[in-house]
This record gives structure tokens, sequence and C-alpha cells, in this order.
């Protein structure tokens, strides 16, 4: 149960970050100008590679962390591939979110519906995030280690109860204008929190790019960490 409620942590933090990927803050600029020049600025991007560190944190104590590989293919796809725990992956587009677990052979398979947030459509998940966030910007937070120097700072607070994050909280670097990290913290206080390096934009991925093996005596299973209409 708890690698569950990881795995639905990190999906739901990924699936967050693509859609605020196309926010910049600015000083002089309202949120809405800022999310206007983001979307312009991120309608070049076609493909996307990161490195990605992943903690989670639960009554103050760092309970996991886990390193993988991010790609992404605009509109819809992306994979996550782990190096720890070594060779599980999340694979998403806009019709279908899996969860690979090699150590037990399962594969974790959920269909989504397009209209229920659930997939990673960058613009529409960001209205969706819109409406469920306010989101102001931080013009004093001090960095507190090199990730989070040159960068802005916002800052998103769930407008009802009902939500996966009552807080979303990301560093956005000052010259890229891209997420360098992204936290978001739980109703009741746990935090999960992702850290991109080594960004690589446009570089020459295929479909085979986000495809894995699966042995011939695997399990599928419903696995529904959305729920659907």
């Amino acid at each position: 149960m708890q690698k569950r409620n990881i795995f639905i942590s990190i999906v739901v933090v990924i699936t967050v970050m693509l859609a605020v990927s196309v926010i910049q803050a600015q000083q002089t600029l309202h949120v809405k100008d800022v999310i206007m020049k983001m979307r312009e600025a991120y309608s070049q991007v076609e493909t996307l590679w990161a490195v990605l560190q992943i903690q989670k944190v639960v009554n103050g104590k760092q309970l996991d962390e886990r390193t993988a590989n991010f790609r992404y293919r605009a509109p819809d796809t992306f994979l996550i591939s782990f190096g720890k725990p070594y060779g599980q992956k999340i694979y998403s587009d806009s019709k279908t979110l899996q969860i690979w677990i090699p150590q037990r052979k399962i594969l974790g398979e959920q269909k989504l519906d397009p209209e229920s947030g659930s997939g990673t459509e960058t613009r529409e998940a960001l209205d969706i995030l819109l409406k469920r966030y306010n989101f102001n910007y931080v013009p004093n937070d001090e960095p507190k280690n090199t990730v989070e120097q040159n960068s802005w700072v916002l800052v998103g607070t769930a407008k009802a109860t009902r939500v996966g994050f009552r807080e979303i909280k990301l560093w956005v670097d000052r010259k890229t204008h891209l997420i360098k990290k992204i936290r978001g913290r739980t109703l009741r206080g746990d935090t999960v929190a992702i850290v991109f390096s080594q960004i690589e934009i446009n570089p020459a991925l295929t479909e085979q790019d986000f495809q894995f093996d699966l042995p011939a005596n695997y399990e599928t299973i419903d696995n529904p960490l959305f729920p659907i209409k």
C-alpha cells in the first residue's frame, strides 16, 4: 500500500509538472500574462529528456527517494524509467496509464478519460490546474541550495479541500524558463518533491524510446489511480 501511495504521488506530481511547465514568474507581469508567454515558449517543445530525483517526506522524515530518467513527447506522452528502484516504469498518454513493477512481474494499467484531467495534455491540464489552484509569485523566497538559486518561485494554493495537493511550489529557472524543482504538499502535510537536472529540449526521441520490453509471463491488473467519470 505504501508503494502504491508513492506511485500515486509521483504520477500526480508529474502530471502537474507537465501542466505547469508553461508558467514563468516575473514580478512585472500578471499571472495570466505569464501563462500566455510560457504557453508560447513551450509550444516550441516537441520532446524533452531529464534526470529526476524524487523524494517523499512523511511526518518530517524522508520516507522514500528515487531516481529516474524522464522522457516526454508532445502532446501527451511520457515515460519515467527508474534507476532506483531499478527497472520500474511509469508510462502515460491521453488514453492509457501504465505502471510496470518488474520485481513482481505486474503491469498496472488504467484507461484514461481525456476529459477527466488524468491525462497529460499540457494546455488542457493547465486549464484544470488553474481552476483548482490560486497561484502567487514569491519575490522574497531565499534560495537554500544550488537547485533553487537563480529561480523564480510560484506557489499554488488549492481552492478546494479535495485535491491531490493542498499546495504546489515551483522553482523556475530565470534563464531557461524551465522548472528546476516542484514540490507538492498533501492535505496531511506530507511532501513529494521532484528535482529536474540535465534537461535537454527537443532531443531526437522516437516512438521506440517510449516502449519497454515485458516478459512472457507477466500479469496485468486494473490500476485505478485516478477516478474515472
